[in-house]
């Protein structure tokens, strides 16, 4: 357990460094900082080292999440040439991230910790450097926030979700842009990794839409519906993705009639809650129209999930946006002179959603690497 505690100390201290050693400027009145790149980077360097060389093997708490499942995977599904993969392959399901995994064994010889170590590489540093041009300041409790709000956990369980969401959320300016052609290639294509990322062809009209107008009114009145509609639309939705890669979320929470705890509800809401009361204030953020709209997809899919877990998966899309709403928040709802005790507030409240889920929400989850001789 250690590992969780000497990354929420060290990561955040090499990131104040790196803004403290970075170049400050201002753009419509609002005060940037592009941190110093070694630091930083540095910074994340550890989050991928550690990721990278979990343990590949273990029962109950000695393997994170799917990663045993991954490993079965990586040594059946994927094959030692992209052309060996092709010959066999039926294209069905979610073939294009084995294909893609095929490819890199081939070129790096790897094995299957090889590959756990180049899907943390690119999902760690697709989401880190989307986070550097946000030029945000308190990037100490960016590195904070990621680690204590569950997200450093769970890059390590959903690996091919999290792959796909990393890489959307580094390429969401394609949105902004109205780069509608590239954006729609590259989500058919990485739908061969996860088909749930086909949903941003529909999201890719609505996520630089004004905030807080008849878009985000549409996204709560679906959400309503299909919470208020569970018992008719709850087994439907069971039956439509029996056949897809949430089946055994899926089957799991309609036989245990459960979803998400009222704690990591909270956690969701409680940022959007306060945005919009201080929507005028951040309106001028760079990228403010995604952030706040993800943010309240984000919402609103884990407010769905207190009935059925299979809506929780879809907040991996839009868990990279959480963090940035809540150093927001603690910019613009605050005044000066309180700033350090709302600060020390969530700092504490964020250990104490940690410490309950790692002990109790995931049982006691410790971190174990083979190639480390950690806890093994």
């Amino acid at each position: 357990m250690w590992v969780w505690w000497f990354v929420i100390i060290i990561t955040p201290i090499l990131a104040i460094i790196a803004e403290a050693k970075g170049k400050r400027y201002q753009m419509n009145g609002i005060h940037y900082v592009c941190s110093n790149k070694t630091f930083y980077f540095i910074s994340v360097a550890i989050l991928l080292f550690f990721a990278g060389l979990r343990s590949t093997t273990g029962e109950g708490n000695l393997s994170i999440g799917d990663t045993r499942i991954y490993t079965s995977l990586f040594g059946t599904v994927v094959k030692d040439s992209l052309g060996e993969f092709l010959a066999t392959a039926d294209f069905e399901d979610d073939w294009g991230f084995y294909a893609v995994m095929s490819l890199f064994k081939q070129i790096f010889h790897a094995d299957e910790q090889g590959l756990f170590f180049i899907c943390a590489l690119i999902t760690i540093g697709c989401l880190f450097i989307r986070y550097y041009f946000f030029d945000m300041r308190d990037s100490g409790l960016l590195f904070f926030s990621f680690i204590t709000l569950g997200l450093y956990a769970s890059t390590m369980n959903g690996v091919r979700q999290w792959l796909v969401s990393s890489i959307l959320f580094l390429s969401f300016p394609l949105i902004e842009k109205k780069k509608i052609i590239p954006y729609f290639l590259m989500l058919l294509f990485f739908s061969t990794f996860h088909k749930s990322a086909l949903i941003f062809l529909i999201l890719y009209f609505i996520l630089d839409k004004k905030p807080w107008g008849m878009a985000t009114k549409g996204m709560v009145v679906t959400a309503l519906f299909l919470l208020v509609t569970y018992p008719v639309t709850g087994p439907s939705i069971s039956k439509f993705s029996e056949h897809s890669s949430y089946s055994q979320y899926s089957d799991m929470v309609l036989q245990s009639g459960g979803g998400s705890n009222i704690f990591r509800v909270l956690v969701y809401v409680l940022p959007v809650v306060i945005a919009f009361f201080y929507r005028k204030n951040m309106s001028k953020e760079k990228h403010y129209n995604m952030v706040i709209n993800c943010s309240v997809l984000n919402m609103l899919f884990m407010l769905l999930a207190t009935t059925n877990w299979i809506y929780a998966r879809m907040c991996i899309y839009f868990d990279p946006f959480l963090i940035i709403l809540y150093i927001w928040d603690i910019k613009y709802a605050v005044t000066p002179n309180s700033k350090k005790f709302a600060k020390l507030l969530y700092i504490v409240c964020c250990l104490a959603y940690f410490g309950y889920q790692m002990y109790i929400g995931y049982g006691g989850q410790i971190y174990t690497s083979q190639f480390l001789g950690i806890g093994v």
